[in-house]
């Protein structure tokens, strides 16, 4: 409430310690939604026109978050180095700082070098990267969030995924997943994000893959194995029953008493 401006202060740094201690956040953030797979990164590229198709590009595959993309601007961005500078964000039309009040340096990968390659000849390489399609129709200089979220879900739509994705699912969370599914250390995640502690990159810390390492896993050789039953020839059963009448061990209830049983219910 305080980065969105409707108090100036919160209300629960007011709070005792003790009490404060007792908050937990209700998120579970194991059950938030990224894209798991990598080729879906790719169809969602794929289905967004520009200048979307590059906005969605620099979420997934440099983890900012959404006001920090829309507020970012092409003297921020060192092809050459291959670095992102992040030093602010835009949120309701308004630029500040980033969230942690701090400006951080982000990496540019391969597949993200080429395309912002691309989108800086396309557009000129000067001022904002992501400028609003009808600047003269708007008091904002920046592109909106509704236009984005709407052409997302366009491209979910269009790609068989989940409507109810958001840009944040997409972009920033799918990054960070990634690269811990990948390998990553939470050390490095931390720092690229920008998070003010630890603790809070630890919420990925689940999709570590050296958490389930075979060599770490428990080992039983203790064998289970059960009986085995008497072999029943389905084929002669049910033609017994059609005849009405089943005989013998077969008998349908299975109990191997033997007798007659014309029950054929």
């Amino acid at each position: 409430m305080v980065e969105q401006g409707y108090i100036d202060t919160n209300p629960a740094k007011g709070l005792p310690k003790a009490t404060r201690r007792l908050i937990r956040d209700a998120h579970d953030p194991t059950q938030t939604a990224f894209i798991a797979k990598q080729e879906d990164i790719a169809r969602i590229y794929g289905k967004l026109e520009q200048p979307f198709a590059t906005l969605f590009a620099v979420g997934a595959l440099a983890g900012l978050r959404p006001g920090e993309i829309v507020g970012l601007e092409w003297a921020d961005v060192d092809l050459d180095t291959r670095r992102i500078l992040v030093q602010r964000q835009v949120r309701h039309g308004k630029v500040g700082p980033t969230k942690s009040g701090k400006p951080r340096i982000v990496p540019i990968i391969g597949p993200l070098a080429t395309i912002l390659s691309e989108w800086k000849l396309a557009t000129g390489g000067a001022g904002l990267l992501f400028k609003p399609l009808t600047p003269w129709r708007q008091r904002s200089k920046h592109i909106k969030d509704s236009t984005v979220r709407e052409k997302l879900r366009d491209a979910f739509k269009a790609c068989g995924l989940p409507e109810s994705w958001t840009w944040y699912n997409v972009s920033r969370h799918t990054y960070a997943s990634q690269h811990l599914i990948g390998g990553g250390s939470l050390a490095t995640l931390r720092e690229i994000l920008g998070h003010s502690t630890v603790r809070v990159t630890e919420r990925y810390a689940h999709l570590r893959p050296e958490l389930f390492k075979p060599e770490d896993l428990l080992k039983l050789t203790v064998e289970l194995r059960r009986d085995e039953g008497e072999v029943v020839d389905l084929a002669a059963h049910r033609e017994k029953v059609a005849r009405g009448t089943t005989v013998g061990p077969e008998s349908i209830d299975g109990s191997g008493e033997g007798g007659v049983s014309t029950d054929v219910r």
